[in-house]
């Protein structure tokens, strides 16, 4: 009898230690959640309700309370600040002309997956055209060398326009033209050696000068009579003027 009292009373220790342990778990992951900002809240209005206009904003320790505008008449929207859902919708005042439910819009998910419905391919880019008061996705799908635009209803998701066009391959980029190098210019020794099958003699001096973008060198040699003085292109090499001291 003891024995059995034994095993209920440790089986009963190990149920609440495992109890405790789902609880601590769960007070955790409620706490460790980040509710979401006033300005993150407003987002998600405009996402769900385009072309509404938020009137006031209340804010208590877990909802978001929304006063906001649309064609169709004033709304009361509480969101949840822990994940943001929609804790109530009701309506304040609706238009006499416009005696219709708010609707909401499909997530880009949701649109993904119709558009691959309608059309295989790579979805490239999706998105929300919040123009009138008939909202639509726009969906580009590529493949292959085809384009294909999809315009959705951002309501029912049906899609209202289809478009397509063909990829065009860009050209093969040319290589820019290759610079010229720059012109070699010859040395003050090479002048000097073509100056002296010019002007036997022995060299005095070696300048270097440039003449309307060209340079050259000018060498003076002395010989046994008078002494000279020759021109030579720094990058031809050639003999451009020789002159004798009087």
């Amino acid at each position: 009898m003891k024995k059995q009292r034994m095993i209920w009373m440790t089986g009963g220790a190990l149920l609440l230690v495992i109890l405790i342990v789902i609880v601590q778990q769960f007070m955790t992951s409620m706490t460790s959640a980040s509710p979401i900002t006033e300005e993150e809240a407003r987002e998600l209005i405009n996402e769900r309700y385009p072309n509404s206009e938020v009137l006031t904003v209340e804010e208590t320790a877990d909802l978001f309370d929304f006063t906001f505008k649309t064609n169709a008449g004033e709304y009361q929207l509480r969101l949840n600040r822990e994940d943001g859902s929609i804790a109530s919708l009701e309506p304040v005042s609706v238009n006499a002309q416009d005696d219709q439910p708010i609707e909401e819009l499909l997530t880009e998910e949701q649109i993904r997956e119709k558009a691959n419905a309608e059309k295989s391919g790579e979805i490239t880019n999706v998105e929300l055209l919040n123009e009138g008061d008939s909202p639509q996705y726009k969906a580009t799908i590529e493949e292959g060398n085809t384009r294909t635009i999809l315009y959705l209803n951002a309501v029912t998701g049906e899609v209202d326009t289809t478009e397509g066009e063909t990829i065009e391959e860009a050209p093969p980029s040319e290589a820019p033209p290759a610079e010229p190098e720059p012109a070699k210019i010859i040395t003050a020794d090479e002048a000097g050696n073509i100056a002296l099958t010019a002007v036997a003699g022995e060299i005095d001096d070696i300048e270097q000068g440039e003449s309307n973008g060209v340079p050259y060198y000018l060498i003076e040699i002395e010989t046994e009579e008078d002494d000279a003085t020759v021109q030579i292109n720094a990058i031809s090499g050639e003999v451009i003027n020789i002159t004798w001291d009087d």
